[in-house]
Order: C-alpha cells, then structure tokens, then sequence
C-alpha cells in the first residue's frame, strides 16, 4: 500500500480562527445579558416583598388617640395629610359677603319658628306619651 501524505498544516494560521473568537463573543453577551435578566427579576421580587411588608403594617400610631380625643393636633401627628385638610376647612377668611354670617341671628320672643317647631313636635303622630316631660 501506498502512503499518502496529510494535508494537516501542523501550525495554526498567525490570524487565528474567527469563527472562535465570534462564539467567544456571543457566550459573553450571553452571560452579561443573563445576569442583567437575573438582577432584575431579583429587584423586582425584592420590591414586591417590601411592598407587602409595607401593607402588612399599614398603621404605625406615633400618638395613642381614643373616641373621647377631640384635639385636633393629637390626631394630626397620626394623621398629618388629613390634619392639613382639617386646618384648611377650619381656616375660612371673612369676606365682605359673609355667606350665613353677613347678618347675626338674634332669635326674639316673636320670632315664629320656635312657635311653629313646637307645634310640629305636639302634632307628631309618633310622639304617643313616650316623652312626655318634654313639652
């Protein structure tokens, strides 16, 4: 038999091989893109995680309030946006209209609604004895 010669070139071209390099390249987009994907998704779990810790303690009184507190400013330490609402109703700026308090009401003995109140009362159907101490 007859020997035949290889064709293998024993040394590498000094280009190198450039399909090597563009693999080498892709695995590297791959992974940064993978692990910018895998930083997100943990962002966003962390996030929805102390969202729910937020929810879960709505409420923290800075000032211990009952039904019998009427301060206001006690309440509003609690409740400061809400408290803000209530001072601005509360501040009303007199104006030369006056609305309800243009004219002071000043009830005299001839004055008919409180005749015509207590009629109304008396003629209550409802008012059958139960309160009979008022008149």
């Amino acid at each position: 038999m007859m020997k035949t010669e290889s064709t293998v070139n024993p040394r590498p071209s000094p280009i190198g091989n450039p399909q090597r390099g563009l693999s080498n390249i892709v695995l590297l987009v791959l992974i940064v893109v993978v692990a910018g994907v895998a930083a997100a998704v943990t962002g966003l779990l962390m996030n929805i995680f102390e969202r729910k810790q937020e929810a879960a303690a709505a409420h923290t009184p800075l000032v211990e309030v009952t039904e019998d507190t009427t301060d206001p400013a006690k309440w509003g330490k609690n409740w400061p946006r809400e408290y803000d609402d209530y001072k601005r109703t509360v501040d009303q700026v007199r104006t030369k209209y006056g609305g309800s308090e243009a004219l002071p009401r000043t009830p005299t003995a001839a004055d008919p609604r409180s005749v015509v109140a207590q009629s109304k009362i008396e003629e209550d159907p409802r008012r059958d004895g139960r309160n009979a101490e008022f008149p």
